[in-house]
């Protein structure tokens, strides 16, 4: 929980070097996690940073989207590869996947260190 928070904080400053837009992504981040089906909200939290990046409209939706279904934004946003190739229909074999499970862990590694 701890390595999430701390993550969410680097990324919210990184995200929102304005003091009044990092308070009202914060805001709206925390409107994530209240409710008992609202599942691990630090995840989630940092998920739809990932995708909602600098954009607070586009923040309040991913909010809104993980109050639906947190499953949605963390894997859109953890396991972007994977997902398109579930959508597409497409049949890959094992090599292929494992491929695309390395790129999707290393873009989601690079993206919370930096």
């Amino acid at each position: 929980m701890l390595h999430y928070q701390r993550i969410i904080e680097r990324k919210l400053n990184t995200l929102f070097p304005l003091a009044s837009d990092r308070l009202s992504a914060t805001a709206m981040l925390l409107q994530y996690g209240n409710s008992a089906s609202e599942n691990e909200p630090e995840r989630v939290r940092l998920a739809i940073l990932k995708l909602a990046g600098s954009d607070l409209l586009e923040l309040k939706r991913m909010v809104e989207g993980a109050k639906e279904d947190y499953r949605d934004i963390i894997a859109w946003a953890e396991y972007p590869r994977q997902i398109r190739m579930q959508i597409g229909n497409r049949k890959l074999n094992d090599i292929e996947k494992m491929k695309i499970e390395k790129e999707d862990l290393s873009e989601y590694d690079s993206w919370t260190r930096n």
